[in-house]
């Protein structure tokens, strides 16, 4: 599930919540999509894409429930 508020966008997901700045609306470069087609030499076709400068997909990793240790030994 994820909820946007503006530019901040909050991803919900089984055990941690993703707090990160989705791109902005008015950008000139990639008008609000977040990215940009690169700059590379490929068929018409195929077009490859960049992440826009004014997104910021890094954010913020809130647990909600401790992560659980795995034992180092082997079962069999």
């Amino acid at each position: 599930m994820s909820l946007r508020i503006g530019r901040l966008v909050l991803e919900t997901h089984r055990q941690v919540i993703y707090l990160h700045l989705g791109p902005k609306r008015n950008c000139p470069a990639c008008h609000g999509e977040g990215a940009i087609p690169a700059l590379t030499e490929t068929q018409p076709h195929d077009i490859e894409y960049d992440l826009c400068p004014c997104w910021r997909p890094a954010g913020i990793r809130i647990p909600l429930a401790p992560r659980t240790r795995r034992n180092a030994e082997v079962p069999f």
